[in-house]
């Protein structure tokens, strides 16, 4: 859906970091439908961030000024009129509630819906916007077009198989260390936020090659923590890519980043 845009705020507003450059665009808003713009940063209570992924990937970041993301869109042209790629959208607590892709503003194939836990419970196959069959896990059943249902067979893992998962290289320690040196909070989060520990985790892929991509936040807190912590997951090196069976595979990882806001 088109967007009309409020004038442009003042990037510094928002950066996480004022000393780089901010390719993002960002816009306020006093309503959650994002259709009433504002310049007031008292009166918006919802912010929209555009960023430019690829010359055909525009991401929609959707947020609560002061909280966590609402949902992410994405579209082929910068004013959002040609919906196509992955979409989230999360709970009130920030947590990823659901997940899949969007094809000429249309779902198609799998989507996940996850639980409170943010375990998934149930993924669905969309073929042209329409369900195919619905898989729901806690009822342990498949859920035809038509209404019919089948039990979902029993998972019979292949003993063949021998996976060994993906690992930071170093391990544990290193990225630690990683951690330790470079994570920083936000001044964003600092005026923001309360005293406390916040938690963002980040999902990602670990590819052949031990780069990591993919990224999408399971866990939000507020804009500058979130992007604070896939900084984290972009600047700290390779992996070591999974293997199954000596062969390398793809890997799905999801990684808690904290950070602390103390007294001072």
């Amino acid at each position: 859906m088109k967007i009309l845009l409020p004038v442009l705020l003042l990037l510094c507003s928002f950066t996480v970091r004022a000393q780089e450059k901010d390719p993002n665009q960002y816009y306020l808003f006093k309503d959650a439908n994002f259709s009433n713009g504002t310049t007031d940063v008292k009166a918006g209570k919802y912010l929209l961030i555009i960023r430019k992924e690829t010359d055909t990937s525009f991401a929609y970041l959707y947020y609560k000024t002061y909280g966590p993301l609402i949902k992410v869109e994405r579209y082929l042209d910068e004013d959002g009129t040609k919906p196509c790629g992955k979409w989230c959208y999360y709970d009130a607590k920030g947590r990823l509630d659901s997940i899949g892709k969007v094809l000429a503003g249309k779902r198609e194939g799998d989507w996940y819906f996850y639980n409170d836990t943010m375990g998934v419970d149930r993924r669905v196959d969309y073929e042209l916007g329409k369900r195919k069959k619905e898989f729901n896990y806690s009822a342990k059943q498949i859920v035809y077009r038509d209404g019919s249902t089948s039990p979902i067979p029993q998972y019979q893992p292949d003993t063949t198989e021998v996976l060994v998962e993906a690992m930071f290289e170093g391990g544990i320690p290193a990225f630690t260390k990683h951690l330790q040196r470079n994570l920083k909070v936000p001044d964003r989060m600092l005026n923001v936020m309360d005293v406390g520990k916040y938690t963002v985790r980040v999902d990602f892929s670990i590819f052949k090659d031990g780069q990591v991509g993919d990224i999408d936040v399971s866990q939000s807190v507020e804009f500058s923590a979130d992007q604070e912590a896939i900084r984290m997951i972009v600047t700290a090196g390779k992996w070591k890519p999974a293997t199954v069976n000596g062969r390398t595979v793809v890997y799905r990882y999801r990684q808690p980043i904290s950070l602390v806001i103390t007294e001072e």
